[in-house]
């Protein structure tokens, strides 16, 4: 089967669970800026970290002309709790902005968990928190959301919550996909 694990983010969280991905399943990874469309493709699943609600190169990824046959994983990073609804429904709709409604219908979605490094992030990233913290900060904590303590909590340190086991689930619907094509990626 024709696959291909596509990934985009700033810092390393979705490169890393793109790694992880293809060295269990052998499906070649790269990122949004070196990847081609392959009209023979069956599977393209893309990995993308999450950044004030967009992720980088997915708009740019879809805007493509994707073959009709493939099979569509979207796997989001970021630093909420994937387990919270509040947080899925958030991660949803800024999916929904993101992707043509074609390619919002035909894909599975699947939320993991990244790292940030605040002594690593760009300056203009480190602003961009700075202002969040102090307007969230400022909120009542029982209106804060469950995003706004996530990033409170973090805020300011070193902290990874990338679990490679987390990938269970999407690995075990790549190889249903397999197993319905009748054939291993390559």
């Amino acid at each position: 089967m024709n696959a291909m694990i596509i990934y985009g983010g700033k810092y390393r969280s979705a490169r890393c669970y793109a790694e992880i991905l293809s060295e269990q399943t052998g499906i070649p990874c790269c990122p949004y800026t070196q990847w081609t469309a392959d009209a023979s493709l069956e599977l393209i699943v893309y990995i993308g970290s999450l950044y004030a609600g967009g992720i980088p190169g997915l708009r740019k990824t879809f805007a493509r002309q994707i073959p009709t046959q493939a099979s569509i994983l979207i796997a989001t990073v970021g630093l909420s709790d994937p387990k919270e609804p509040e947080t899925v429904t958030n991660i949803t709709a800024a999916l929904k902005q993101q992707l043509p409604e074609d390619i919002f219908q035909r894909a599975s979605f699947y939320h993991l968990r990244g790292a940030i490094d605040h002594a690593h992030l760009s300056r203009s990233h480190k602003v961009m928190m700075s202002l969040m913290y102090r307007q969230l900060r400022k909120k009542p904590v029982e209106q804060r959301s469950a995003e706004d303590r996530a990033f409170l909590e973090t805020y300011g340190k070193q902290i990874s919550f990338i679990d490679p086991k987390s990938l269970e689930p999407l690995i075990a619907h790549i190889q249903t996909i397999q197993e319905q094509r009748g054939g291993s990626t390559a």
